[in-house]
């Protein structure tokens, strides 16, 4: 009896109607630059993130699939990398994830000053710093907690190692700022550079390539956040990012959720 419940329940689920909504990207106009109109679409004249211009409210419950057709230069083949996916934004703005992404418990302050040139900082406390890599000291941070100032964009810099014996934080390359004793600190993780950051091998023949987010909000680096919304990301836009000239044409984004109400 249960597992013809069950079944049923999966049945139901399955049923549930799938609402889509597509967004072309069609016009010069609607990418941010790097672009030019050509009689089968649109070349990215030179190395660049090329990125759309209309930005797609985010929900969490809803799945964002970018689709488009590329195509290379054989004099460009060689050196071809390239990557799609989608771009999030607050406010306006893009945000990277390491102005959001933090260590848990890492929130002190520092013990002394620190000068330009410094490579070596002194917090209060650094017992829930962690050493591994691709980690950075951010400033300015809300004292109270509330993590109110993500995305914070005041980087110290790369951390090379903690000293958490000493409450030291040796930095990968000297300090470009001078900061007074008690200002609020919290390290950070740098992750993904872009939601799908998928590689296309691209050719000289049309391809199309595609790539789908996951719904909900990625709770840490660990979460998913190559697929998953960042945190304080309230929308998205799309991403080609090239080392060299590029084709493309039939860019497009689905919003794609289930409408549990019908």
């Amino acid at each position: 009896m249960k597992k013809a419940i069950a079944t049923c329940c999966a049945a139901l689920v399955a049923a549930l109607p799938v609402m889509a909504e597509t967004i072309p990207y069609d016009q010069v106009k609607k990418f941010n630059g790097n672009v030019k109109a050509t009689a089968d679409g649109f070349q990215i004249v030179k190395r660049c993130w090329m990125l759309g211009t209309k930005r797609i409210k985010f929900e969490p419950e809803a799945k964002y699939k970018i689709s488009v057709e590329l195509k290379i230069d054989a004099a460009d083949a060689e050196k071809a990398r390239v990557n799609i996916g989608f771009h999030p934004m607050c406010q306006g703005q893009v945000i990277s994830g390491q102005e959001v992404f933090f260590v848990p418990g890492s929130d002190t302050e520092l013990a002394a000053p620190v000068k330009p040139g410094d490579t070596v900082i002194t917090v209060k406390d650094a017992f829930k710093w962690s050493s591994g890599n691709s980690t950075l000291v951010v400033f300015d941070c809300d004292p109270s907690g509330k993590l109110r100032d993500l995305p914070n964009r005041n980087s110290l810099g790369f951390i090379k190692s903690v000293n958490r014996s000493k409450n030291e934080i040796t930095l990968a390359k000297p300090a470009k700022v001078a900061l007074d004793a008690g200002t609020a600190v919290r390290q950070h993780q740098a992750t993904w550079s872009f939601l799908g950051n998928v590689k296309c091998p691209v050719a000289t023949e049309w391809q199309t390539f595609t790539m789908t987010t996951v719904p909900g909000v990625a709770a840490g680096v660990r979460d998913n956040p190559r697929y998953k919304m960042w945190p304080k990301g309230d929308a998205l836009v799309p991403v080609i990012s090239t080392m060299t000239p590029l084709q493309f044409r039939n860019l497009t984004v689905e919003v794609i959720k289930e409408d549990a109400a019908k």
